[in-house]
């Protein structure tokens, strides 16, 4: 197992492993709800949106796919990314996407459309955090080889480097 998140009202949690497969769990009963198959390389990130309708998953394939909890099916296959996605989180509006990648940038992406908003490409490793404020005003990524990065959303400004 690479990755993990667990559903905001706490009752699933999504896994991802080398294998390029994604289950979904029953937190109360331990039992396996779901496998999803659909990438094709191992499964490097994974967040699910605040109302719990959707997951979304990274991987070594480059891309992220955005799935259905209760179906499973693949809603959306998003590429961008010349690397692959290593961390991703999503606004608490739900409507934005944050993905890190190996290659030192971070995507943000309109989760309707699929479209890239902004590239922040300021990294010079891999971002392998990404998170966002409760409010959604900030985001705050992390790689490898850099500080911690305090960013406004809106404005993709660069607030603060912690060292």
């Amino acid at each position: 197992m690479n990755t993990f998140t667990i559903s905001s009202d706490g009752r699933h949690i999504v896994t991802g492993s080398n294998d390029g497969i994604i289950r979904i769990w029953d937190m109360a009963s331990g039992d396996c709800l779901k496998v999803i198959v659909g990438h094709a390389g191992p499964v490097c990130s994974s967040t699910i949106t605040p109302d719990g309708r959707r997951v979304v998953t990274g991987a070594y394939d480059d891309s992220f796919r955005i799935w259905d909890m209760a179906s499973g099916d693949c809603i959306n296959v998003i590429e961008g990314h010349i690397e692959p996605v290593c961390s991703s989180t999503i606004t608490p509006d739900g409507r934005c996407l944050v993905t890190g990648a190996y290659d030192g940038t971070v995507w943000i992406w309109d989760m309707e459309s699929g479209d890239c908003i902004k590239v922040l490409g300021v990294h010079t490793g891999p971002v392998c955090s990404v998170a966002i404020t409760p409010d959604g005003h900030y985001l705050v990524t992390g790689a490898d080889d850099e500080p911690v990065r305090i960013w406004d959303m809106e404005s993709g400004i660069c607030l603060k480097v912690l060292k």
